[in-house]
């Protein structure tokens, strides 16, 4: 028997008690091995991918049911999840499955292709998650499976965008777990390693005997995703070795993990040094990076989100190094008054508006030439967990923690490039321990956060022969305007977690004078989390999801 939906939608009747599951990107690949494996397994699989005459075609093999969508566009997710819970009020899995490759690193990548990226790979699906949830909801004892990549957990300089967007997706994945948990529905989070697929091609490492045991293939992911559902698994790398020692090596000690990369010849980081290096004319092979020495002696350094909190006082502290800086805000008033405090220059900016951020770039090169430094700290706090919090604040929190870096240092590129061919150039990320492990309660916030210290550690190994040094400081809770945290002063204990952001300002000055890739403020306790997040990522969660944690956040 058989109902019409439409013209384009023939859907056969669904046999009662049948758990029904949507897969995302399964049109190829992994999503198709995995709607394959559940239907071998007794499901009823909505298939959804974008390329039409290919998913109607398996849906019918299959006997499931195609929905043509773009999961990057969240007004055809929207629009998707109608139609789906029409038919299917209970939604029993969601497999979050979509994807695309970015095999570029962030000097050289398309600025459209960065976001294009993490709307699908990322955002696609929180999305879809959105828009299912009342259905998943339904059911009860129902299941979110994330296909992530162990790209979430390591970043290189070759993959740059989509190491980023893989970063944002496996915090979002891990904060999600303990939320929807209230609503009995598990979250598993699945982590393949190099897969060879249509559009994943592993070409290069299965020509080469070394290197082509490291590919696997996706029906081995499939029956691992289908595998994790029946038996409860929160997490699991596929295959096991050598991918989750490398990322937990990565979790544990990221600079020697960098190191051993740069040893490696061939590798893409190398590859995209290179590139990097041949940055503006006569460069050359490129400087080797100097060290900031004491002091800016008259250079110039431009800070974003310099109007209050740790931009102003990193704008201070660099003025008093004898940088002549450029402070970048929205709120003119506050950021005119830090200019004249620290004989700086305003200019006032909207960092959410990528056509202003490229624009102000170009004239402060043409202005300046050369940038010996750019400190990356415009920010916004989200506070909330993945099914409560706002789209709207979720996407604007996502531009303005990760992608206003990446357009501030395109678009200030040729001049840093010009700097660290003369004698050196620095960029600063100012990032959070919120990148380093997963908060379920700003869970918006901590999946921007991984993006950002993805795009800084990828953008380090591709600049590393420019003579441009990228460094990374990840603050713990401080206080600041846009984040007071009072619960913490209620205690001598609390106390102890929580800096001003003079602190942090004295920790990026002395990233740059002392050459320091990452620092963590204050070192102790936060330094500790990402490290138990890498050798337990599903008890750091859990630890973290406590309810007193809640409260403060």
């Amino acid at each position: 028997m058989r109902s019409r939906l439409g013209d384009s939608h023939i859907v056969p009747a669904v046999p009662e008690g049948s758990r029904v599951a949507v897969v995302t990107g399964a049109s190829s690949g992994i999503g198709l091995e995995t709607a394959r494996e559940l239907s071998r397994r007794g499901w009823r699989c909505v298939l959804v991918a974008r390329r039409e005459e290919r998913l109607r075609a398996l849906a019918a093999r299959l006997e499931g049911e195609a929905e043509v969508c773009d999961v990057g566009d969240p007004r055809a997710v929207e629009s998707l999840a109608g139609r789906v819970l029409a038919r299917h009020p209970r939604i029993d899995l969601l497999v979050n499955n979509a994807g695309m490759p970015a095999r570029d690193t962030f000097v050289e990548a398309d600025l459209d292709l960065v976001e294009r990226v993490l709307a699908v790979n990322y955002l696609g699906g929180v999305w879809c998650t959105r828009a299912f949830l009342p259905g998943l909801a339904a059911a009860r004892g129902s299941h979110v499976v994330n296909v992530v990549s162990v790209a979430g957990a390591v970043a290189f300089a070759r993959s740059g965008p989509y190491a980023a967007a893989k970063h944002a997706q496996l915090a979002f994945s891990r904060s999600l777990r303990p939320a929807l948990a209230r609503h009995g529905i598990a979250v598993h989070t699945v982590l393949p390693g190099f897969v060879q697929t249509e559009g994943f091609s592993q070409a290069a490492l299965l020509a080469r005997r070394r290197s082509r045991w490291l590919v696997t293939d996706a029906r081995r992911v499939a029956v691992a995703i289908v595998d994790a559902v029946e038996d409860g698994r929160a997490e699991l790398t596929v295959p096991w070795f050598p991918y989750r020692p490398a990322a937990v090596a990565y979790g544990v000690a990221p600079g020697l993990v960098r190191r051993i990369e740069r040893l490696m010849p061939g590798t893409p980081a190398r590859a995209a040094a290179g590139a990097a290096s041949r940055g503006p004319a006569g460069s050359g092979e490129g400087a080797r990076g100097g060290s900031g020495g004491r002091g800016g002696q008259g250079r110039v350094a431009v800070v974003t989100g310099a109007s209050s909190g740790i931009g102003a006082a990193t704008a201070r502290a660099l003025a008093r190094r004898g940088w002549r800086c450029v402070l970048v805000a929205r709120r003119r008033e506050l950021l005119e008054r830090v200019a004249a405090e620290s004989g700086g220059i305003a200019e006032p900016c909207d960092l959410l508006d990528r056509g202003a951020v490229l624009e102000l770039g170009a004239r402060l090169v043409a202005e300046y030439g050369s940038i010996g430094l750019l400190v990356n700290n415009a920010g916004a706090l989200s506070r909330g967990t993945l099914d409560r919090v706002g789209l709207d604040e979720l996407e604007r929190v996502t531009r303005l923690n990760y992608l206003a870096g990446v357009w501030v240092t395109r678009a200030l590129q040729p001049g840093l490039l010009r700097a660290g061919a003369e004698s050196g150039a620095h960029i600063v990320n100012v990032a959070s321990i919120g990148g380093a492990i997963a908060f379920p309660a700003g869970a918006a916030y901590s999946a921007s956060k991984h993006a950002q210290v993805a795009f800084s550690r990828s953008l380090a190994a591709a600049l590393r022969r420019t003579g441009v040094r990228v460094h990374t400081v990840m603050p713990g809770f401080v206080v600041t305007e846009g984040f007071p945290h009072p619960r913490f002063w209620e205690s001598r204990l609390g106390r102890r977690f929580v800096v001003g952001p003079e602190r942090v300002a004295a920790a990026v000055v002395a990233a740059v004078e002392r050459g320091r890739e990452e620092t963590v403020v204050p070192w102790f306790p936060y330094r500790l989390a990402p490290i138990a997040q890498a050798l337990s990522p599903t008890l750091a969660v859990r630890v973290l999801a406590l309810d007193s944690y809640r409260d403060v956040a």
